[in-house]
Protein backbone atom coordinates (compact mmCIF):
# COMPACT_ATOMS: atom_id res chain seq x y z
CA UNK A 1 0.00 0.00 0.00
CA UNK A 2 3.11 2.34 0.37
CA UNK A 3 4.50 2.24 -2.66
CA UNK A 4 0.91 2.58 -4.38
CA UNK A 5 0.31 6.06 -2.43
CA UNK A 6 3.64 7.12 -3.09
CA UNK A 7 2.87 6.81 -6.97
CA UNK A 8 -0.02 8.39 -6.21
CA UNK A 9 1.32 11.74 -4.74
CA UNK A 10 4.48 11.45 -7.33
CA UNK A 11 2.57 11.59 -10.74
CA UNK A 12 0.45 14.89 -10.37
CA UNK A 13 4.45 16.03 -9.11
CA UNK A 14 5.56 14.97 -12.31
CA UNK A 15 2.89 15.99 -14.71
CA UNK A 16 3.14 19.28 -13.04
CA UNK A 17 6.97 19.20 -14.07
CA UNK A 18 6.35 18.43 -16.74
CA UNK A 19 3.97 21.07 -17.36
CA UNK A 20 6.44 23.65 -16.17
CA UNK A 21 9.28 22.49 -18.57
CA UNK A 22 6.94 22.88 -21.63
CA UNK A 23 6.17 26.28 -20.66
CA UNK A 24 9.16 27.59 -20.38
CA UNK A 25 10.46 25.80 -23.77
CA UNK A 26 7.53 27.12 -25.53
CA UNK A 27 8.20 30.60 -23.82
CA UNK A 28 11.57 30.16 -25.42
CA UNK A 29 10.46 29.25 -28.86
CA UNK A 30 8.38 32.70 -29.24
CA UNK A 31 11.04 35.05 -27.81
CA UNK A 32 13.32 33.47 -30.42
CA UNK A 33 11.14 33.78 -33.29
CA UNK A 34 10.05 37.84 -32.48
CA UNK A 35 14.30 38.64 -30.83
CA UNK A 36 16.44 36.20 -31.98
CA UNK A 37 18.40 33.75 -29.64
CA UNK A 38 21.12 36.39 -28.95
CA UNK A 39 18.30 38.76 -27.53
CA UNK A 40 16.69 36.16 -25.41
CA UNK A 41 17.50 36.24 -21.24
CA UNK A 42 16.29 34.07 -18.81
CA UNK A 43 14.43 37.67 -17.33
CA UNK A 44 12.52 37.35 -20.36
CA UNK A 45 11.65 33.96 -20.65
CA UNK A 46 10.51 33.72 -17.09
CA UNK A 47 8.09 36.76 -18.07
CA UNK A 48 7.05 34.99 -20.78
CA UNK A 49 6.20 31.90 -19.31
CA UNK A 50 4.96 33.40 -16.04
CA UNK A 51 6.95 32.01 -13.50
CA UNK A 52 9.76 33.10 -11.45
CA UNK A 53 13.68 32.80 -12.79
CA UNK A 54 14.01 30.69 -9.55
CA UNK A 55 12.02 28.37 -10.78
CA UNK A 56 13.28 28.53 -13.74
CA UNK A 57 16.44 27.02 -12.22
CA UNK A 58 14.89 24.67 -10.67
CA UNK A 59 14.86 23.05 -14.15
CA UNK A 60 17.89 24.64 -16.62
CA UNK A 61 21.42 26.18 -14.88
CA UNK A 62 20.99 28.41 -18.21
CA UNK A 63 19.71 29.95 -20.90
CA UNK A 64 21.94 27.96 -23.68
CA UNK A 65 20.72 24.56 -21.38
CA UNK A 66 16.64 25.81 -22.21
CA UNK A 67 17.75 26.11 -25.73
CA UNK A 68 19.65 23.09 -26.26
CA UNK A 69 16.51 21.47 -24.60
CA UNK A 70 14.07 22.52 -26.86
CA UNK A 71 16.55 21.91 -29.98
CA UNK A 72 16.62 17.91 -28.49
CA UNK A 73 12.65 18.25 -29.03
CA UNK A 74 13.13 18.58 -32.31
CA UNK A 75 15.77 16.30 -32.87
CA UNK A 76 13.66 13.67 -31.33
CA UNK A 77 10.62 14.79 -33.80
CA UNK A 78 13.09 13.14 -36.80
CA UNK A 79 13.97 10.82 -35.20
CA UNK A 80 10.04 9.44 -34.85
CA UNK A 81 9.85 10.34 -38.52
CA UNK A 82 13.00 7.69 -38.92
CA UNK A 83 11.65 5.25 -37.35
CA UNK A 84 8.17 5.75 -39.55
CA UNK A 85 9.67 5.21 -42.73
CA UNK A 86 12.23 2.48 -41.58
CA UNK A 87 9.82 -0.15 -39.95
CA UNK A 88 11.92 -2.49 -41.13
CA UNK A 89 14.79 -3.54 -43.17
CA UNK A 90 14.91 -2.46 -46.59
CA UNK A 91 14.10 -5.40 -49.00
CA UNK A 92 16.27 -3.57 -51.62
CA UNK A 93 18.79 -1.20 -52.58
CA UNK A 94 15.86 0.83 -54.46
CA UNK A 95 13.87 0.67 -51.51
CA UNK A 96 16.79 2.05 -49.55
CA UNK A 97 17.70 4.38 -51.54
CA UNK A 98 13.63 5.56 -51.97
CA UNK A 99 13.82 5.58 -47.88
CA UNK A 100 16.00 8.09 -47.72
CA UNK A 101 15.21 10.66 -49.87
CA UNK A 102 12.47 10.21 -48.60
CA UNK A 103 13.85 10.48 -44.98
CA UNK A 104 14.92 14.23 -46.39
CA UNK A 105 11.88 14.97 -47.36
CA UNK A 106 10.78 14.91 -43.75
CA UNK A 107 13.57 16.30 -42.17
CA UNK A 108 13.05 19.68 -44.73
CA UNK A 109 9.74 19.68 -44.26
CA UNK A 110 10.33 19.94 -40.37
CA UNK A 111 12.24 22.91 -40.62
CA UNK A 112 10.60 24.28 -42.92
CA UNK A 113 7.61 24.29 -40.38
CA UNK A 114 9.31 25.34 -37.71
CA UNK A 115 11.46 28.01 -38.37
CA UNK A 116 13.16 28.31 -34.73
CA UNK A 117 15.21 25.74 -35.87
CA UNK A 118 16.85 27.83 -37.87
CA UNK A 119 17.84 30.54 -35.97
CA UNK A 120 18.87 27.92 -33.24
CA UNK A 121 21.59 26.16 -35.63
CA UNK A 122 22.42 29.45 -37.50
CA UNK A 123 22.89 31.72 -33.97
CA UNK A 124 24.44 28.44 -31.36
CA UNK A 125 26.19 26.17 -34.24
CA UNK A 126 29.66 27.07 -32.93
CA UNK A 127 28.67 26.24 -29.39
CA UNK A 128 29.85 22.66 -27.95
CA UNK A 129 26.81 21.38 -27.00
CA UNK A 130 24.70 22.05 -29.78
CA UNK A 131 27.81 20.27 -31.66
CA UNK A 132 27.48 17.59 -29.75
CA UNK A 133 24.15 17.11 -30.00
CA UNK A 134 24.20 17.14 -34.18
CA UNK A 135 26.98 14.93 -33.65
CA UNK A 136 24.67 12.68 -31.84
CA UNK A 137 22.17 12.80 -34.27
CA UNK A 138 24.42 11.88 -37.08
CA UNK A 139 25.65 9.27 -35.31
CA UNK A 140 22.04 8.22 -35.24
CA UNK A 141 20.84 8.42 -38.56
CA UNK A 142 24.30 6.59 -39.92
CA UNK A 143 23.95 3.72 -37.42
CA UNK A 144 20.54 2.71 -38.11
CA UNK A 145 20.56 3.14 -42.01
CA UNK A 146 23.96 0.68 -41.29
CA UNK A 147 22.53 -1.85 -39.36
CA UNK A 148 18.96 -1.40 -41.13
CA UNK A 149 20.39 -2.14 -44.74
CA UNK A 150 23.97 -3.89 -44.48
CA UNK A 151 22.17 -7.09 -45.61
CA UNK A 152 22.61 -5.38 -49.56
CA UNK A 153 25.83 -5.05 -49.21
CA UNK A 154 29.09 -7.36 -49.84
CA UNK A 155 30.21 -7.69 -45.86
CA UNK A 156 33.73 -7.00 -47.31
CA UNK A 157 32.58 -3.96 -48.13
CA UNK A 158 30.52 -2.53 -44.99
CA UNK A 159 33.43 0.00 -43.35
CA UNK A 160 33.53 1.26 -46.90
CA UNK A 161 29.31 1.13 -46.78
CA UNK A 162 29.19 3.02 -43.55
CA UNK A 163 31.42 5.40 -44.36
CA UNK A 164 29.47 6.83 -47.32
CA UNK A 165 26.29 6.63 -45.59
CA UNK A 166 28.11 8.66 -42.93
CA UNK A 167 29.53 11.15 -46.02
CA UNK A 168 25.59 11.28 -47.38
CA UNK A 169 24.19 12.01 -44.27
CA UNK A 170 26.68 14.77 -43.39
CA UNK A 171 25.68 16.14 -46.99
CA UNK A 172 21.96 16.23 -46.42
CA UNK A 173 22.06 19.16 -43.52
CA UNK A 174 23.57 21.73 -45.04
CA UNK A 175 21.55 21.41 -48.23
CA UNK A 176 18.26 21.57 -46.04
CA UNK A 177 19.76 24.78 -44.32
CA UNK A 178 20.43 26.20 -47.75
CA UNK A 179 16.88 25.11 -48.54
CA UNK A 180 14.81 26.63 -45.44
CA UNK A 181 16.87 30.05 -46.20
CA UNK A 182 15.04 30.29 -49.17
CA UNK A 183 11.80 31.34 -50.69
CA UNK A 184 9.03 27.73 -50.45
CA UNK A 185 9.51 27.63 -54.42
CA UNK A 186 13.01 27.83 -54.54
CA UNK A 187 13.77 25.31 -51.52
CA UNK A 188 11.73 23.10 -53.41
CA UNK A 189 13.52 23.00 -55.88
CA UNK A 190 16.98 23.24 -53.55
CA UNK A 191 15.47 19.94 -52.14
CA UNK A 192 14.88 18.41 -55.33
CA UNK A 193 18.29 18.54 -56.68
CA UNK A 194 19.76 17.23 -53.60
CA UNK A 195 17.95 14.13 -53.93
CA UNK A 196 18.78 13.62 -57.36
CA UNK A 197 22.63 14.34 -56.47
CA UNK A 198 22.08 11.90 -53.55
CA UNK A 199 19.90 9.44 -56.17
CA UNK A 200 23.64 9.66 -58.46
CA UNK A 201 25.92 8.85 -55.19
CA UNK A 202 24.07 5.75 -54.19
CA UNK A 203 23.71 4.58 -57.54
CA UNK A 204 27.91 5.77 -57.99
CA UNK A 205 29.36 4.67 -54.70
CA UNK A 206 26.46 2.32 -52.97
CA UNK A 207 25.35 0.49 -55.91
CA UNK A 208 29.18 -1.36 -56.83
CA UNK A 209 29.31 -2.48 -52.71
CA UNK A 210 25.80 -3.85 -53.08
CA UNK A 211 25.68 -8.16 -52.99
CA UNK A 212 25.35 -9.44 -57.00
CA UNK A 213 22.04 -9.90 -57.03
CA UNK A 214 20.51 -6.46 -55.84
CA UNK A 215 23.40 -4.85 -58.05
CA UNK A 216 22.71 -7.01 -61.11
CA UNK A 217 19.14 -6.05 -60.75
CA UNK A 218 19.76 -2.18 -60.88
CA UNK A 219 21.96 -2.27 -63.71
Amino acid sequence: MRDHRQDEVRDPKQARSQKRVDSILKATKKLILSKGWAAVSMSDIATEADITISSIYQYFPNRSAIIEALLARYLDQGRENFHELFPSKPKDFEDLSNRILQLLDAYYQLYRSEPVLRDIWTGMASEKAIKDLDADDTRFYVDNIYDLSKHLFLPESRDEVKNAIHILISFAGPAVAIAVSQSIERGSRTINLTKAMLAAAFNSVLLPLAIKEVASSKR
